[in-house]
């Protein structure tokens, strides 16, 4: 039950990624209930926090907070550091969504404290990177610029190509807003480019990859019941055949003691004579 929730929950979020936000919720709501059920706490967080973000881009920001401030919740009750950066990163970008960039700034705060003390650099990215966007929807361009920055320079120790999206869309948008026309084409021109040839590749992966993935578990799942009933049935088998050696202990026994007696009164009768 702890691989099909982690597998529930992995296929959830592929279908939130690919913009199936109905079959996302689905299989969310199933690993959460799965991981309830056996306890299984950091498995519940995750999914409560995926199941919060697809809530958030089809709009039901209620639900959308709900569960993510429920993740942030499970994660502290246990102190994982590293599940609470990312609830907290989730409900940063929340905030941001709902243009409240002032209950934004706490939790991209710690975001940058917990990714620090973790040595998790990507997670400095991410928590400098919302601070840039947090400052750029209260227009207050020059704090967002230092902190895409921050992020620029993080993002050249990755290799992944859709990191360098979020910066080059974060130039892009504050050096509009300065005027600096020439830079923000720049960075536009390199922000398309990068998205556009990584998000037809992503997308035809997506479910694929977690289908087949959920299937496996699936199929292991079904080979450890199918092992289980041929122990059982083993065992059952065995059961039957030591019944079935001493019924014929006992009859052999019994058959050597009726002879036994047979003979003694044989015996008996001859002396009698």
């Amino acid at each position: 039950e702890y691989a099909e929730a982690t597998a529930l929950n992995n296929l959830g979020e592929k279908y939130r990624q690919n913009d199936d936000h109905t079959n996302a919720i689905k299989y969310l709501k199933m690993s959460i209930d799965i991981s309830s059920k056996v306890g299984d706490t950091v498995q519940i967080g995750r999914a409560m926090g995926n199941l919060g973000l697809a809530y958030s881009e089809i709009q039901k920001n209620d639900s959308a907070k709900k569960y993510l401030t429920k993740a942030l919740d499970i994660n502290n009750s246990v102190n994982r550091l590293y599940g609470k950066t990312v609830a907290h990163s989730n409900l940063a970008s929340f905030y941001s969504d709902t243009d409240q960039p002032d209950k934004a700034f706490p939790h991209l705060e710690k975001v940058l404290e917990y990714s620090q003390k973790l040595g998790i650099k990507r997670g400095l990215y991410y928590g400098n990177l919302g601070l840039g966007r947090a400052f750029y929807i209260k227009e207050q361009y020059d704090s967002a610029l230092k902190h895409i920055k921050e992020a620029h320079m993080l993002v050249k120790d990755f290799d992944d190509e859709r990191l360098k999206v979020g910066v080059y869309e974060g130039y892009h948008d504050v050096y509009k807003e300065l005027g600096l026309y020439d830079s923000s084409l720049f960075y536009y021109e390199k922000f398309v480019t990068i998205d556009d040839s990584l998000e037809d590749a992503i997308r035809k992966s997506r479910i694929d990859e977690l289908s087949l993935k959920f299937e496996a578990e699936q199929k292991e799942k079904e080979n450890a019941v199918l092992k289980t009933e041929n122990l059982k049935a083993q065992k059952e088998s065995d059961k039957k055949t030591i019944i079935i050696w001493v019924s014929v202990a006992i009859v052999v026994v019994l058959t050597i003691l009726v002879i036994l007696q047979y003979r003694f009164n044989k015996s008996k009768s001859e002396l009698n004579e």
